[in-house]
């Protein structure tokens, strides 16, 4: 029987860590967060060379093996309980990069020890699938990320206690029952430690400070709250840190100008809001699904989107995402402001950033039929135009005197002050849409250098695998040199169009099911537990082996349509019910996906055991590997440029081209198995 239990575990561990890494390395840089996903990939390939070319780890069971396999058990588990230890940068990144490297390496040597037993092969593939579901999810559902990394070491040392023939033979191949709870001591430390880091989350946001832009974007909302003193405003606040924006605020601006004040932010760094003097609530969610719900109007509406766009403040994975500047989004806006009401839009940004930002307003106005936006907007700059500091939009046209009030209350008439004004109409920026919610920024994924690397490594290792794959032996009188450079070309294509549909599922996830901190580990999840019961359900049995034939294939296309038409369809649902409802419902339609696509890998790591010595079988899973990360990084760049649904369209085009170009591909008809010689 095939180490399945570990191989569960491994994938457990290894998605554990690399979305709880994803979610550190977003909360720096858009950029690094990717290289983290990209790396994995590309590292677990090189861990699945290493496991090719390193003898002991071909082998099934031997007292060699066995040391091998305790040392990078015992490095694994060490590099992943010192990973918190160090903020996200090129040490933690580092320390990643190793782990994932040891995953590859591990995982293909368990899988490959029985790669001529195609039947244990295909169900050690679906338990690594569901390893990787659970793991995702639980570092999803984890509050704070660094306890999820203890927790993975932890699984990692259980190893040699669950599966102690891979680790204690005697020469006479007997499992030594003492040594076997030797890493006991250790896995319960590291469950210990995650205990400790998850149950001082509450004291860690009570100490966290959450930016919520710098003093000149408070000083203007100071400023609008005593622009008009006829009556107290109801106030509505949206974004990272907007909790800590409304907590700031002075005692007689909140007494003098608000008579409601709600706050909606996706993890508030506060508990205690109460400002003195006002009807104050502060809800922990999605700002935009609460405020599509409101029955009231609001007199003003604060957007407070995250500082960017600058070397030291680079963009958020998610921050966009909980604030969201869209065309759609900002209609939303609109249409909840009473007939005098102000939006404004707090935060520093500057370069594409601000343009698109002003680009986006204009538009947004012009879809709401409105009259001229330059006369009901005044966009704030500073450092001599450069940053854009704020956004001041009112339903109702500013007269020449209030505008001239105004310019002088927020200093911008003088010159000490470094401001300046802009008319919103003059940006040439990108126009931010659902379907295109980001923008590139300085500091964007194709100008960052390491990560341009990263992609054009990726493509020569896949390049290099694929003509490695066609040198390798071969069965005799079964497949020819270019026969086997077609197999090893589909592994890398599956792997590079799976990439594109996850990376748009995933993205789409994050945009619409109102949880974009733990939407991308719920999509992986359900993704990844389709994919294994399809491996299991259509894959691998004698009258149903069609993986690789005509007839699935269509099966598949329709199923990625339905998902995708069918995303749109319930999209209204989910952007305004409840966001759990939203996940649940959104997880639901990933489901044909996975049930239909899960058995293409397994069939057709069959149909190359046919050709291929079982051996090389770690080359194909090292090709599925680099065409993953190779397509996370290109899918991206896709949507950062194009939008998400050519994201899809691309993912769709590479599988048909795979599919049609690939010489694993007949029709429905199965063939009998070759005969070997």
């Amino acid at each position: 029987m095939a180490p399945n239990v570990a191989v569960f575990l491994i994938s457990f561990s290894t998605f554990l860590v690399a979305v709880s890494s994803f979610r550190s390395f977003s909360e720096n840089s858009f950029a690094e967060a990717i290289t983290s996903f990209t790396g994995a990939g590309l590292a677990w390939s090189v861990g699945a060379i290493v496991g090719y070319m390193v003898p002991a780890l071909r082998q099934s069971i031997t007292l060699r093996s066995l040391q091998v396999r305790w040392i990078a058990v015992l490095l694994m588990g060490g590099l992943m309980s010192i990973l918190p230890l160090y903020p996200a940068g090129p040490v933690q990144m580092a320390i990643f990069l190793t782990v994932m490297l040891l995953a590859g390496m591990q995982l293909t040597s368990l899988i490959g020890a029985r790669a001529e037993e195609v039947g244990e092969m295909r169900d050690a593939y679906a338990k690594s699938l569901i390893g990787a579901a659970l793991g995702a999810g639980s570092s999803s559902a984890m509050i704070n990320w660094p306890g999820a990394i203890p927790l993975a070491a932890g699984v990692v040392i259980l190893l040699p206690i669950v599966e102690p023939s891979l680790f204690f033979l005697d020469p006479q191949n007997k499992v030594s029952g003492k040594k076997r709870w030797l890493m006991a001591p250790l896995a319960v430390a590291m469950f210990a430690a995650s205990f400790i880091f998850i149950n001082n989350q509450a004291d860690l946001n009570q100490t966290s400070s959450v930016s919520a832009g710098n003093d000149k974007p408070l000083f203007a909302a100071k400023v609008i709250f005593a622009f008009r003193t006829d009556r107290k405003f109801d106030v509505y606040t949206i974004g990272a840190g907007a909790a800590n924006l409304g907590a700031t605020l002075s005692s007689d601006a909140v007494a003098s100008a608000m008579r409601t004040l709600t706050v909606t932010e996706q993890r508030p760094a506060i508990r205690e809001f109460s400002p003195s003097g006002v009807e104050a609530v502060l809800n922990i969610g999605d700002g935009r699904r609460r405020l599509a719900n409101e029955t009231r109007r609001f007199d003003l509406i604060q957007v407070v989107a995250s500082e960017s766009s600058s070397d030291s403040a680079p963009l958020r994975f998610d921050a966009r995402l909980e604030a969201p500047l869209t065309v759609e989004a900002l209609r939303l806006y609109f249409d909840r402001l009473k007939d005098d009401g102000f939006l404004q839009i707090l935060g520093r940004s500057s370069g594409a950033t601000a343009q698109a930002t002003m680009s986006t307003v204009a538009e947004a106005w012009k879809k709401s039929a409105r009259a001229d936006v330059d006369l009901h907007a005044i966009a704030v700059l500073s450092e001599g135009g450069k940053s854009l500091e704020t956004i001041i939009i009112r339903m109702k046209p500013f007269t020449r005197e209030e505008r001239d009030r105004l310019i002088l209350l927020l200093g911008i008439a003088k010159t000490e002050s470094g401001l300046s004004s802009m008319l919103v109409s003059d940006s040439s920026g990108a126009v931010l849409t659902e379907n295109r919610p980001m923008v590139r920024e300085s500091d964007s994924l194709a100008k960052a250098e390491f990560n341009s690397s990263l992609m054009w490594i990726s493509l020569l290792a896949m390049v290099a695998l694929i003509v490695w794959v066609a040198m390798q032996e071969r069965r005799k009188g079964v497949a020819s040199r270019w026969q086997t450079a077609s197999v090893a070309t589909y592994f890398a294509g599956l792997g590079l169009s799976f990439a594109f549909f996850q990376v748009f599922f995933v993205l789409r996830a994050i945009r619409v099911w109102g949880v974009p901190s733990i939407a991308m580990g719920l999509a992986i999840s359900a993704v990844f537990v389709s994919l294994a019961t399809g491996a299991t359900v259509f894959a691998g049995h004698p009258r149903r082996r069609y993986g690789v034939r005509i007839q699935p294939l269509a099966n598949f296309v329709f199923a990625v349509m339905f998902t995708y038409l069918g995303g749109a369809f319930v999209e209204p649902l989910v952007a305004s019910g409840a966001e759990w409802i939203s996940a649940f419902v959104g997880m639901s339609i990933l489901i044909p996906f996975g049930l239909l696509g899960g058995s293409f890998l397994p069939n057709a790591l069959e149909e190359a055991s046919e050709k291929l010595a079982p051996r090389v079988l770690s080359l194909l899973w090292a090709l599925y590997a680099v065409g993953t990360a190779l397509g996370i990084y290109i899918a991206t760049i896709i949507g950062i440029e194009s939008g998400l649904d050519v994201v899809f369209l691309a993912g769709l085009f590479c599988f048909a081209w795979v599919a049609i170009f690939s010489g694993l591909v007949r029709p429905w008809s199965v063939r009998k198995a070759s005969v070997i010689e």
